[in-house]
C-alpha cells in the first residue's frame, strides 16, 4: 500500500520505486506496463482534482498468478472508463482530457473497472501473471 497524502507527480516516481522493491521477481514486461499506467492515472489526479484535499492510496495484490492494482482517491466522482471505448488507433482531438491514457491502460489490463464507494473513487486492474504474452 503507497498512500500519498499530498499528492504531486513526484508520487509518480515514489510509487513506482515501491512496486518495483516489491514485485522485483516480475516480468519486466508487466513492470513495464504497471510504470506507464502508474504514471497515467497519477498525472490526471494530480491535474484535474483539487490537490488541496486530494489524497491517494494505491494497493498492490499479488495471488493466484494475478496482479490486482487498486487506484483510490477521495476526489470528485469520475468514472474514467466513461470516457470513451474504442482503441488506441480510435483516437480523435475531440477526446476529452485524459482520453487517450485511459485507452491505452484499457489495452494494458487483463481486466478493468470503476466503483464509486464512502466518496471513494475506486480504478481496480488485474493482470494475469500467467498467460501467454504473444496473444
Amino acid at each position: 500500500i503507497v498512500c500519498c497524502d499530498t499528492p504531486s507527480v513526484d508520487s509518480i516516481t515514489e510509487i513506482t520505486d515501491k512496486f518495483n522493491d516489491h514485485f522485483k521477481n516480475l516480468d519486466s514486461m508487466i513492470k513495464n506496463k504497471v510504470s506507464i499506467i502508474i504514471d497515467d492515472v497519477i498525472n490526471n489526479y494530480v491535474s484535474y482534482e483539487d490537490l488541496n484535499t486530494l489524497k491517494i492510496k494505491v494497493v498492490f495484490k499479488e495471488y493466484d498468478h494475478k496482479l490486482f492494482i487498486d487506484f483510490i482517491n477521495n476526489g470528485i466522482p469520475f468514472n474514467p472508463l466513461d470516457v470513451k471505448n474504442g482503441k488506441y488507433e480510435e483516437y480523435s482531438e475531440d477526446m476529452v482530457p485524459g482520453g487517450l491514457g485511459i485507452l491505452i491502460v484499457k489495452e494494458m489490463t487483463d481486466d478493468i473497472k470503476y466503483q464509486r464507494i464512502d466518496n471513494l473513487n475506486i480504478l481496480s486492474m488485474r493482470f494475469d501473471l500467467d498467460k501467454d504474452e504473444n496473444n
